[in-house]
């Protein structure tokens, strides 16, 4: 069933209920624009895929220019729903799209210098206090993560997402090397379920103008963005930049790298909840 530009495979949107047991959830966190593909023609995407994997699929509406694709059904069939949808993601979410700084001096396995059409750039949401089971003792399981899966990109943002108590983990790699990972996060976050208040991110609830610079988990953080709307590499120079879009049109800098508030999650008196 269709409403707006949202779809939810098993009843209206209105309907939808947040899974009790955190395990069994993996929210990623996705452009507009990407909501199509993700559902398909008529919905049979998104229906055959539930059909096929025995999970939920829901992409809510949204007013701003991302949305939260929330998967929940068991770990392998989740992200076996993920590995189907492959070529639909790689079109949407390619490394193309992300800050190239990320990427600058990295080579492949082969010691050649990156495609970043190559490479899946994936962000998932995950509760603040589940921060630390991901990073582990002085970052050794993020380390364990990006070498046994070769990842070229694990970072978690410092920023909460606006109004929520989740924080964006990012992975850029190869595909099937994130899909493995991600598996592999998940599996980690069963053993260390959400504690506290808990106020999933709301799209809806995005702000353009909470962009303050993010740091990164490891290395110095990165250099000042260049002037806004200018596409070129970064320098101090370049054309003037065009003046921003309003509020609620699609962002055309790479949707995650806004950065967001460092004011911490919402007591649980505020913000979204369902």
């Amino acid at each position: 069933m269709k409403r707006g530009n949202g779809f939810v495979d098993d009843g209206p949107p209105s309907k939808y209920r947040r899974s009790d047991d955190p395990s069994k959830l993996l929210r990623v966190l996705i452009p507009s624009r990407a909501a199509g593909p993700i559902i398909g023609k008529g919905g049979e995407t998104i229906k055959d895929l539930r059909a096929q994997y025995s999970v939920r699929l829901h992409i809510p509406d949204s007013r701003g220019p991302e949305r939260v694709f929330n998967m929940e059904g068991d770990r392998p069939n989740i992200c076996g729903c993920l590995r189907e949808l492959t070529d639909v993601l790689m079109d949407v979410l390619s490394a193309k799209n992300a800050d190239q700084r990320l990427l600058e001096g990295r080579k492949d396995d082969e010691g050649n210098d990156l495609d970043p059409a190559k490479l899946l750039d994936l962000r998932i949401l995950i509760h603040h206090s589940q921060v630390g089971s991901v990073i582990g003792k002085s970052g050794d399981k993020i380390k364990e993560l990006r070498e046994k899966h070769r990842m070229q990109i694990i970072k978690i943002y410092q920023e909460f997402a606006p109004r929520s108590t989740d924080r964006v983990l990012q992975l850029i790699g190869e595909p099937q090397n994130v899909f493995a990972c991600v598996e592999d996060i998940m599996e980690t976050l069963e053993s260390a379920p959400p504690r506290g208040h808990r106020s999933d991110y709301d799209a809806n609830n995005f702000d353009a103008d909470s962009m303050p610079a993010y740091d990164r988990y490891m290395g110095p953080p990165p250099p000042p963005p260049p002037p806004y709307g200018y596409d070129g590499p970064y320098s101090g120079g370049g054309p003037p930049p065009p003046p921003p879009p309003p509020y609620g049109v699609y962002d055309d800098r790479p949707y995650y790298d806004r950065g967001y508030s460092r004011r911490g999650p919402p007591p649980p008196s505020s913000g979204y909840r369902r």
